[in-house]
């Protein structure tokens, strides 16, 4: 099975728990857990509480590891925080008084701490020092009935306090550096797109300049120079019109091929018009060209009449419609994304 962690923007990830290493870290570390236990089993009573120990503390560890959400959210880190008591109500009952090898508490003591560290590293401080209070409490228990004394049997343990120490200082030094990270982070974004999009804006309408200059300017000259126009001129003007009307309602049919057939059936007489609703967007480029090509054969056909080309809206099984109405008949043609034609 492989295991994805949800992307986090956190100390955590900073530290790289989300990365690959941390899993390689987190079952070394279940490892040599579980080589420790099966090493110091003198005295035992019995193995099996030792193994479902193991298994908290790997279940634990998962939880840790790919849980999302920053803080931790409750529910998990609930999960979490019983591992430590949990491992130990499962682990000293089944231990001799005194212990038969000076190791045997190792694995709790220390899966116990690495638990309850890093979970202050994932936002849940006051949790964790429960969870690690908790622990203690089992310890002085079991020191008090076994006659060693609860200061004692808590004492092979306030080394994690020092280590739950560094970890809370850690914590509220480095998380609040991780969330102006990506602050920082997601501001620049924004930025860049923000400039993108100006940038884009600002080639589209020189491109627009660029193409109203080169259809406009010759048909503006005789106003400027207040001469008449001609019929030609007139006529040309209705066309450029047009085809500039096309490039604002039908920008996906705003090609050269369609462009130069549409001026053409224009010419000829024909009324022409183009709408899209945006269906070709994110259309391959072949689809695109077939279909093109199939709108501007029906507008080379076109004698007289009118010709309708819509581009329907997104999610349709059609893509492009093509309605011909020459006055004796109205032909519908649509075209899907394989451009098969039903008529």
């Amino acid at each position: 099975m492989r295991f994805r962690q949800q992307r986090r923007e956190d100390a955590s990830t900073i530290i790289g728990m989300q990365s690959r290493g941390a899993v390689v870290v987190a079952a070394l570390l279940l490892l040599g857990y579980l080589v420790t236990t099966l090493g110091t089993l003198e005295q035992v009573r019995s193995v099996w509480p030792l193994v479902a120990g193991f298994l908290v503390l790997a279940a634990g560890m998962a939880t840790l590891l790919f849980a999302s959400g920053d803080p931790l959210p409750l529910r998990p880190a609930l999960v979490i925080a019983a591992a430590p008591t949990a491992m130990f109500v499962l682990v000293l009952p089944v231990l001799a008084v005194p212990l038969g090898n000076s190791l045997q508490l190792g694995p709790p003591l220390g899966g116990s701490v690495v638990l309850c560290s890093f979970m202050c590293v994932r936002g849940r401080v006051r949790l964790a020092w429960l969870a690690l209070g908790g622990s203690f409490v089992v310890l002085a228990v079991w020191g008090a009935t076994t006659g060693q004394g609860p200061l004692i049997a808590v004492g092979q343990g306030l080394g994690n306090v020092a280590v739950m120490l560094m970890a809370t200082f850690f914590a509220y030094l480095l998380r609040p550096a991780a969330a102006a990270i990506y602050e920082l982070r997601a501001q620049s974004v924004r930025q860049v797109a923000v400039q993108a999009a100006a940038k884009a804006s600002r080639t589209e309408r020189d491109l627009q300049l660029d193409r109203l200059n080169t259809l406009a300017r010759p048909l503006l000259e005789p106003m400027v120079n207040r001469t008449a126009m001609t019929d030609g001129q007139l006529a040309e003007a209705a066309l450029v019109e047009a085809r500039l009307r096309d490039g604002i309602r039908a920008r996906s049919l705003a090609g050269p091929v369609v462009t130069a057939a549409a001026w053409a059936a224009r010419a000829r007489g024909v009324r022409v018009v183009l709408l899209d609703d945006g269906g070709l967007v994110g259309a391959g480029d072949s689809t695109r060209t077939r279909l093109t090509e199939a709108v501007a054969r029906h507008l080379d056909d076109a004698v007289d009449g009118e010709v309708t080309v819509r581009v329907q809206p997104p999610g349709r099984p059609v893509l492009v419609t093509v309605i011909v109405d020459t006055g004796a008949q109205v032909v519908r043609h649509s075209y899907s994304a394989d451009t098969v034609a039903a008529r």
